[in-house]
């Protein structure tokens, strides 16, 4: 086996492992990178740096990623290869975003959205304009968060991406709903349930489904409509219990929890986290356990 097969062989090994296990993925990509320098392979060795790059994203270190990503973006450029800089770009937008650094995040999309206008890519316009979008709801400028989600639907209407129109009409409920623009985010999020209930064999997802439902409970709850909203918090949780989906199950637990200390029922917010302590646990998200260990606190200013 040559070296650059046996580079490109360590890098789609730990690209199957990135998400399940990041610090084998990290190794083996290490490994990979060493060898490309050795033999300079250029492609090996951006290769290798931008899959680092999404390493150091899921184990949560977005510094170290911006500087792996930067690195790979130079080979890149010298190789003149338009959509593996796209991607970087995205990648770095995200991280920025992640660190709160939003001018530098916006300014890092615009330029991967100029290449791929340049590109005539529409799918990836798409794709961009929604994490332009995603960063404008994040530092709660949520006029130019719709503004973006709007120019992004019709290209995924236009490319009949089912599956990314119900995603678009979901984060325009979700941005609606923090506008206090209930009819709109319902108009939004009952398209959303449509189409993701019509989804072809190939697209089906109940955990999609059941993330707009969620919605429509918060929609209840800024309503007021409490028994409402926790009817349908609670058969979301079953949903995301038959998949396991740990992430969501944690999100649907503290969406019960805090409803019930909007009506001041502390009893039932403190056995809702109960029972999702475990989950909390396993999944080990920094977030998630900072947001238990916040209404466990706000329970006991209760007692």
């Amino acid at each position: 086996m040559s070296d650059t097969d046996k580079i490109d062989k360590l890098i789609k090994r730990a690209i199957s492992v990135i998400d399940s296990s990041p610090d084998v993925a990290l190794d083996t990509l290490e490994r990979a990178l060493k060898i490309a320098k050795n033999v300079k392979y250029s492609l090996g060795e951006a290769s290798a740096l931008y899959q680092l790059g999404r390493v150091f994203v899921v184990l949560g270190n977005y510094k170290e990623s911006i500087e792996n990503l930067k690195c790979a973006l130079t080979i890149y450029e010298t190789l003149d290869d338009k959509e593996a800089r796209i991607n970087i770009l995205s990648l770095i937008g995200m991280n920025n975003s992640y660190l709160g650094n939003y001018k530098e995040s916006l300014s890092k999309f615009e330029l991967s959205l100029s290449l791929a206008y340049e590109l005539k890519n529409e799918s990836i316009v798409g794709k961009i304009l929604n994490n332009i979008a995603g960063v404008y709801y994040s530092k709660d400028d949520f006029k130019s968060a719709e503004k973006y989600y709007l120019m992004s639907l019709p290209i995924k209407e236009k490319l009949e991406d089912v599956k990314g129109l119900g995603a678009c009409y979901t984060n325009l409920a979700i941005v609606n709903s923090s506008m206090k623009k209930i009819p709109e985010a319902y108009d939004y999020v009952n398209k959303a349930i449509e189409i993701k209930k019509n989804f072809s064999d190939n697209y089906k997802d109940e955990g999609s489904l059941a993330f707009a439902q969620n919605i429509v409970g918060l929609l209840k709850r800024q309503e007021k409509k409490y028994l409402e909203a926790l009817k349908i918090f609670e058969e979301v949780l079953d949903i995301y219990l038959k998949q396991n989906n740990l992430l969501m199950l944690c999100e649907t637990y503290i969406l019960i929890a805090t409803t019930y200390l909007e009506i001041n029922d502390a009893s039932n917010a403190l056995k809702t986290l109960n029972a999702g302590e475990q989950f909390a646990k396993d999944i080990n998200a920094p977030r998630i356990t900072e947001e238990f260990k916040l209404l466990y606190k706000r329970i006991n200013e209760m007692k």
